[in-house]
């Protein structure tokens, strides 16, 4: 009888095993090849005379472009019909672990965009926002205070005056507001790691960036002031 029950255990471990090498597998084929669409779009997007057309033609959701200094952050943004889709499909729209990087689904782009609200899976070889927490660092924000966003060949540069780490919550990820503004970047500002002394009123709009920490319960969070 302890033989067998030994066999059972040995067995189990050797099946959860084998899901785990497989899981590692698919994750790292998923991560090269999100790598090599990255190294793609971004070449169109340095070489190309029409740009933007040609990425359309990559994927018709593409509404733009993401860089921030000194993190691995330099990607095409998409932005789909809710915040689900590109959790789990890469930029050619096929199912990838590993995701992309998207836009809020609430998000107009009509110019009257309060708050800007881009995702990215926090990865573990950093590639879409796994580099976000760098930016939590004083190594970062010491010489960094800027991120970039392009929309419609137009590049924005927006300065950072806030980031901070979260438990998982709807408050920041607000894009309707109705006189309270004002409210809302004073309690994103107080709740940074880092005074930056940017001052945020009433008429400005925000970028905001989200990623998952500490396997999802938390969240890494930068807002930046679109200048």
């Amino acid at each position: 009888m302890k033989k067998k029950i030994v066999k059972i255990i040995m067995f189990v471990f050797i099946l959860v095993f084998i899901y785990s090498l497989y899981n590692i597998i698919i994750w790292r084929n998923n991560n090269k090849k999100n790598e090599k669409l990255k190294i793609k779009t971004n070449n169109i997007l340095k070489n190309d005379i029409e740009p933007e057309k040609a990425l359309l033609s990559v994927n018709p959701d593409i509404v733009g472009s993401i860089s921030v200094p000194d993190t691995k952050i330099d990607y095409i943004v998409v932005k789909g019909d809710n915040n689900s889709y590109y959790l789990k499909h890469d930029l050619n729209k096929d199912y990838n672990n590993a995701g992309w990087i998207f836009m809020d689904y609430r998000n107009k782009l009509d110019g009257k965009d309060k708050n800007i609200i881009i995702y990215g899976h926090d990865t573990k070889d950093e590639s879409m926002f796994g580099s976000l927490k760098y930016t939590l660092k004083s190594s970062w924000f010491d010489k960094n205070k800027y991120v970039y966003l392009t929309l419609n060949d137009v590049k924005y540069t927006y300065e950072v005056f806030s980031v901070y780490e979260t438990p998982k919550e709807e408050y920041y990820i607000k894009t309707d507001f109705n006189n309270d503004f004002k409210d809302f970047v004073n309690t994103l500002s107080k709740r940074s790691v880092h005074n930056f002394n940017v001052s945020v009123g009433e008429n400005d709009s925000i970028l905001t960036l989200s990623t998952c920490s500490h396997y999802g319960k938390d969240r890494i969070v930068l807002h930046a002031k679109k200048i």
